[in-house]
């Protein structure tokens, strides 16, 4: 089998207001809270609704569950504790805990939303003769492939390569996130991939 680099990097999937964050605050007392709430609102908005689309959230209600995230993060906020990994990945663990709750609510386990963004390096644009609806088509194409592999990965596998190889956190991030060993994130990770390397292949032998 052909061993070949699957790119599962997406640009911003974004679509929330970067001028709005999601706590009122009156109190003058909560000022300091509320600056550091905001730095993280700012800095991790984007990666937070990429992930949750990735995690299967249908991209029409990717805004309302962001906004649930960070509900949480403002509720939360005290607990955040730099010793136990990054803001990034503590902020990620919450997402995936919204995105399980969004897909029960659902019933479903399945990525219906297939609206990612477009990312112009995941189509080799290099061959010549084709004209640029062709190209935005096949491209389309691909994306509606990574959503489908993704959905049909389990759960617990699937989480992992988003936050890994998507948003790029740590073993160790992602493995102080979900409480469990580094180890354990590496071994589903690396069956993740395994999978997804041989659904890419039994879609090429089938010509999709």
């Amino acid at each position: 089998m052909t061993t070949r680099a699957i790119d599962l990097q997406s640009p911003d999937v974004t679509g929330t207001d970067p001028e709005r964050t999601p706590v009122d605050v009156a109190s003058t007392r909560e000022l300091p809270r509320l600056e550091s709430f905001t730095a993280l609102f700012h800095e991790h908005v984007d990666a937070v609704r990429r992930t949750l689309v990735h995690l299967g959230v249908w991209d029409r209600d990717a805004d309302d569950e962001t906004q649930r995230v960070f509900e949480t993060v403002w509720r939360k906020l005290d607990e955040l504790d730099p010793r136990r990994g990054t803001p990034r990945a503590w902020i990620l663990g919450i997402a995936c805990n919204v995105a399980r709750d969004w897909r029960k609510w659902t019933r479903t386990q399945r990525v219906r939303a297939i609206h990612l963004v477009e990312d112009p390096t995941a189509l080799d644009m290099r061959r010549s003769g084709r004209d640029a609806s062709e190209e935005r088509l096949d491209h389309q194409r691909s994306l509606r492939l990574l959503a489908k592999l993704l959905a049909e990965l389990p759960e617990e596998q699937r989480t992992v390569v988003v936050m890994c190889r998507i948003e790029g956190l740590t073993a160790r991030d992602v493995a102080a996130v979900l409480d469990i060993s580094a180890n354990t994130v590496s071994s589903r990770l690396r069956l993740a991939l395994e999978k997804l390397e041989a659904a890419l292949d039994r879609t090429d032998g089938d010509g999709s």
